[in-house]
C-alpha cells in the first residue's frame, strides 16, 4: 500500500469495518475485554509521565518551576478564575480578578476551557496547582497514546509494499514511535509553565479525520467529527489548529502535484466534508471564537516578534536543555526561550531522519511528509533565518505572510512541536521497512543507530523549585480584615511580568479579591494586545522604590495622585508584598503617601475609605 486509499474504502478500512460488526455482536464483556487489550498498552505511558513529572506531581503546593514559573502561576489562576466562575454560575470565558476594574479576556489568554473546566472539581477541592500538575503529567501520556493510535492506522501507508512485518513488530515499533513523539524536546520543554502546549492528544485524532475526507464514503460524517475535534482544538489553543491547518494543507498540495487525478477524484467529497466540518466548529466554538475578538477586553494582532520567536537552523544540531546530553550554555548562544525548543533534535536524529527519507524516497506517502517537513522547516525560520549568530542572506517565506490574518499571531517556532511527530513518523516507517526485509544483522545495526540518536533525547525529571511562602494574610483569610469579597486589593511592589507574588495571593484566596494590573494580554490604545495596562504614575513610583530601596522626596502632587490611581481602581486595602526586595522601604514610602498603616497576618496594609 504505497498510497492512501482515495476512491474506495481501502482493506484496512473494510477490516475495521468487519471487526466493529463483530464486536457489536458480542456481549459486553467481550467487547470490554478486546478494548482492555487494545487500551493497555497505552495506559502504560504513565510510567514515564508520573517518573518525567514526579517532583511537581507529587509536591504540586510545595514546588514549583524553576523555568517558568511565571506562566506557571498564570494558569493556575486561569484554572482557579474557571472553577470559581463556573461554581458561582458564570461565564468561564472572562475573569475580573486580574486587571481591576476592567478585566480580562480568558479566550484571548488561553483559557483551555476544554481541560479547566472538567478540572473545576479539583481545582476548587485541591488547589489550581493540583490541577496544573496532574494536566501536565497526562498530556505527556494522553498525547503518547494518541499518536500510538494514529501510527496503528497509518504507519504501513508509508512503509510501502514489501514484505509486512509481523502485528507484534509492527505494535512494538509504533508504541517506540508514539513514546518518542509524546516525550519529545517540544514537549517536555513546554511542561515548564505551557500546559496548553503539551495538551497535543487532539493532534492525531485531527490529522487521521482529515485524511479521511480524502475518502469519499461518509463525507458529511467524517466532516462533522472533524468539525468537532476543531472545536475541541479552538478550547485547547487555537494557534496549534492553525500550524496543524498549515501542514496539512503543505501535505495535501504536495501529494496532489504528485498524483493528479486524485483531486480530480475526491475534491467533491473533500469539499462536502470540510463544509461540514466548518459549519461543525463554527456551531459548537463560534460563540467563544465571537468573544474572545469582539468580547469585553478584545485586542487585535500580537506584537511578539516572529524573528524573536523564529528557529534558528543551527538548533537543529543541539540537544534540548532538559535531557540527560543537555548543554544550555550552547543552547542560550542560539536560543532565547527556555521553552520553545521542539526544534533541538540533536545531530544523529537529524541523520537518521534524513536517511529515513533517503530510504523510502520511492514511495509516495513517505516522500510527501519528508517534503512537507522541509517546507515547514523552511517556514519556521521566520522571516529573517539564521545560523547561529550567522544572518542569512535572504528572507524566510514567513517574511511575506507575517503580516496576514493567523499568521501574524503565530509563532512560526512552533511548527516544530508538529514537525516532530512527523519526522518520528518517517523513522518509524524506515523502522518497519527494514524490520520487515533486513537481515539479522541489518535489523541490529539499524537498532543501535537509532538507539545512540534518541538516548541523547531522554528527558530528565522536571526541574523544580521551593515555592516562596505565603504570608497568613492570604493563607489564614486575614485580608478580610481589609476588605470585602470581591474588592481590589493593590499590592507593592505592582504586578508585572518579573512580579507574580500578587497573582499567587489571588489564586491562593480562590479569586476572591481583585488586584490592578498584571501581566495578561489587553487591547492596548490603538486596539493591538499589550502586555498588561498602562502603568499609572503611583505604580512606576513604588515600583521604583522596591527595585532601588530609594524613597524620593513624597510631594503633594504625588499624594492627590496615589490617591487617584487608587480610586480608579476601586481600591479598597493596600498591602506590601513581605518578599518584595525592598519591603520597609516599600512601607515607609506608602506610609509617605498615604498615611500609618496596619500589620495583619505579616504584612504592612492601608485600608483605603472611597
Amino acid at each position: 500500500m504505497t498510497e492512501f486509499a482515495v476512491a474506495d474504502e481501502s482493506p484496512s478500512d473494510r477490516r475495521v469495518a468487519r471487526r466493529s460488526a463483530d464486536e457489536r455482536a458480542q456481549p459486553l464483556t467481550g467487547r470490554l475485554r478486546r478494548f482492555w487489550r487494545a487500551a493497555w498498552p497505552s495506559l502504560l505511558y504513565l510510567i514515564p509521565a508520573v517518573a518525567v513529572m514526579n517532583h511537581l506531581l507529587f509536591h504540586p503546593l510545595s514546588q514549583h518551576s524553576s523555568v517558568d514559573g511565571a506562566d506557571e502561576y498564570l494558569f493556575e489562576w486561569v484554572y482557579t478564575s474557571v472553577a470559581q466562575n463556573l461554581a458561582h454560575l458564570h461565564s468561564p470565558m472572562f475573569a475580573t480578578s486580574i486587571d481591576a476594574t476592567a478585566g480580562v479576556n480568558l479566550m484571548a489568554n488561553t483559557g483551555m476551557l476544554l481541560v479547566a473546566a472538567p478540572f473545576t472539581p479539583i481545582t476548587l477541592l485541591w488547589g489550581a496547582p493540583v490541577s496544573i500538575a496532574l494536566v501536565l503529567t497526562l498530556n505527556l501520556a494522553a498525547s503518547a497514546a494518541a499518536w500510538r493510535w494514529f501510527f496503528n492506522r497509518h504507519l504501513l501507508a508509508a512503509q510501502g509494499d514489501g514484505r509486512a512485518a509481523s502485528p507484534r513488530t509492527r505494535a512494538a515499533l509504533c508504541w517506540i514511535g508514539a513514546l518518542v513523539c509524546g516525550f519529545g524536546p517540544g514537549m517536555i520543554a513546554h511542561t515548564n509553565g505551557h500546559p496548553n502546549l503539551t495538551a497535543l492528544w487532539l493532534v492525531p485524532l485531527l490529522i487521521d479525520r482529515a485524511l479521511r475526507l480524502a475518502k469519499p464514503v461518509t463525507p458529511v460524517r467524517d466532516g462533522v467529527l472533524l468539525g468537532v475535534l476543531a472545536a475541541g482544538q479552538i478550547l485547547l489553543t487555537e494557534e496549534i489548529l492553525f500550524l496543524l491547518g498549515l501542514g496539512l494543507a503543505v501535505f495535501v498540495v504536495l501529494y496532489c502535484a504528485q498524483r493528479p487525478r486524485v483531486f480530480a477524484q475526491v475534491w467533491r467529497g473533500a469539499a462536502t466534508g470540510l463544509a461540514a466540518a466548518l459549519s461543525t466548529a463554527a456551531v459548537l466554538a463560534g460563540y467563544p471564537l465571537w468573544f474572545q475578538f469582539n468580547g469585553p477586553q478584545s485586542y487585535g494582532a500580537i506584537p511578539d516578534s516572529p524573528t524573536l520567536y523564529s528557529v534558528n537552523a543551527k538548533t537543529y544540531l543541539l540537544f534540548p536543555a532538559h535531557s540527560i546530553a543537555g548543554d544550555t550554555a550552547a543552547i542560550k548562544a542560539v536560543l532565547k526561550s527556555n521553552t520553545e525548543q521542539a526544534a533541538l533534535i540533536g545531530w544523529p536524529l537529524l541523520i537518521l531522519v534524513l536517511a529515513a527519507a533517503v530510504l523510502l524516497a520511492r514511495e509516495l506517502v513517505a516522500r510527501t511528509v519528508a517534503a512537507t517537513l522541509l517546507v515547514l522547516a523552511v517556514l519556521s525560520w521566520g522571516p529573517n533565518p539564521r545560523f547561529g549568530s550567522l544572518a542569512l542572506p535572504f528572507h524566510g517565506p514567513w517574511y511575506w505572510v507575517q503580516s496576514l490574518p493567523l499568521f501574524q499571531d503565530a509563532l512560526p517556532i512552533r511548527l516544530s512541536l508538529l514537525m516532530f511527530p512527523a519526522a518520528v513518523f518517517l523513522l518509524a516507517a524506515a523502522a518497519l521497512r527494514i524490520v520487515a526485509s533486513g537481515s539479522v544483522l541489518v535489523r541490529a545495526g539499524a537498532g543501535a543507530v537509532a538507539a545512540a540518536a534518541l538516548v541523547p533525547l531522554v528527558p530528565l525529571p522536571f526541574p523544580v523549585s521551593p515555592r516562596a511562602p505565603l504570608p497568613a494574610f492570604i493563607t489564614a483569610g486575614a485580608w478580610s480584615q481589609c476588605l470585602a469579597p470581591g474588592q481590589t486589593l493593590a499590592t507593592v511592589p505592582f504586578t508585572d511580568k518579573a512580579r507574580w507574588e500578587p497573582v499567587r495571593w489571588v489564586t491562593a484566596a480562590n479569586a476572591g479579591f481583585a488586584i490592578p494590573m498584571g501581566s495578561v494580554w489587553v487591547p492596548g490604545k490603538n486596539g493591538d494586545a499589550q502586555m498588561g495596562p498602562q502603568q499609572p504614575a503611583t505604580a512606576t513610583l513604588l515600583d521604583k522604590v522596591d527595585t532601588t530601596g530609594r524613597i524620593p522626596k513624597i510631594t503633594a502632587k504625588m499624594r492627590a495622585a496615589a490617591r487617584a490611581d487608587l480610586a480608579s481602581w476601586r481600591t479598597r486595602c493596600l498591602a506590601v508584598l513581605p518578599s518584595a526586595a525592598h519591603a520597609q522601604a516599600d512601607a515607609r514610602a506608602v506610609t509617605a503617601l498615604l498615611g500609618p498603616g496596619r500589620l495583619i497576618g505579616g504584612a504592612w496594609t492601608w485600608k483605603i475609605e472611597p
